[in-house]
């Protein structure tokens, strides 16, 4: 019976899976249709964009995974929503200012990993531009995979997948539309458009399951950490401006196009988090006195002679 259960629970995951293959063949197909180079400008921006959503943004998701998984369990709907504000916390504390790095940098990154020997600068740009329509699916992808994980527990497939199938369908039927007005760059802005309203529809479903979540009580921190995101785009700013001034040709200034602003953007964040009271201060504390531990244990460790 379990085994039955769990092939049960497989099939839609399944479904959704072959409903996201056929919408990137969709794509791609629509993508060749707008003229040659469009069906790989828009490989390389997924490819950048999934890695960066997989690395920094899902991981909130899969960390938040077991204490929802474990609230659910219990039937504490107040627990349950509580952990899903505090992953909504993580995700904006992570999405935003990251997005507006990617936005104020996306072309930098790009002209360093791909520009050379037949990778020109309007195929950079090309790129660039398209990176810079799916950034709102940085946040609106893994806002949905959050919303998610309560159905997950319950060992409800059907409903995630109901949501997946709402988003594919209106990420193809408003790119089909958009293309016409704004070329290949309607492809990224009708994925944004599918999955916010997806995510959407998940959350309209989750409030009649266990009522109102109060994804309100982060309305404050966010505003801050808009702030400090804003402080942080001054910087980058000002390092775009620096890099652009240093007389370097080459290699040595796509990276120093990259790094400089990238450097003097994430001091300026890091800093402006911690005065703006989005982190505590006393992070910085306990992280000092759990390095000196470590490092204290690792000293131990060495100097203690091998017995044998």
């Amino acid at each position: 019976p379990d085994m039955i259960q769990a092939y049960t629970l497989m099939i839609f995951p399944l479904a959704g899976q072959a409903c996201a293959v056929g919408v990137e063949s969709l794509t791609n197909a629509l993508g060749s249709m707008l003229g040659p180079g469009n069906v790989t400008a828009l490989r390389l921006a997924t490819r950048i964009i999934e890695s960066f959503a997989g690395l920094l943004v899902g991981s909130i998701v899969i960390a938040a995974m077991p204490t929802i998984a474990e609230s659910v369990a219990t039937r504490d709907s107040e627990a349950t929503r509580k952990h899903l504000q505090h992953g909504l916390y993580l995700l904006l504390l992570v999405s935003i200012p990251f997005s507006i790095w990617l936005a104020m940098v996306n072309r930098p990154l790009i002209s360093l990993l791909y520009e050379r020997a037949n990778f020109s600068a309007a195929d950079t740009t090309l790129v660039a531009n398209i990176l810079l329509m799916m950034i709102p699916y940085l946040f609106l992808g893994r806002f949905r995979g959050l919303l998610e994980l309560p159905f997950f527990a319950e060992q409800d497939t059907k409903t995630p997948v109901a949501s997946a199938m709402v988003s594919a369908t209106l990420f193809v039927a408003t790119s089909f539309f958009l293309v016409r007005i704004a070329g290949v760059y309607g492809i990224p802005l009708g994925q944004s458009f599918g999955y916010g309203l997806g995510a959407w529809f998940l959350l309209y479903l989750l409030r009649r399951r266990i009522g109102k979540i109060g994804f309100g009580a982060v309305r404050d921190v966010s505003i801050r950490i808009c702030g400090a995101s804003l402080i942080m785009a001054v910087f980058i700013w000002v390092g775009n401006w620096l890099a652009a001034s240093i007389p370097l040709h080459g290699l040595a200034a796509k990276a120093t196009a990259l790094a400089l602003p990238t450097a003097l953007g994430s001091g300026a964040l890091i800093l402006s988090l911690f005065v703006l009271r989005v982190l505590d201060p006393a992070l910085i504390k306990r992280a000092w006195v759990a390095m000196e531990r470590r490092t204290g244990d690792l000293l131990a460790l060495v100097r203690t002679p091998n017995s044998l």
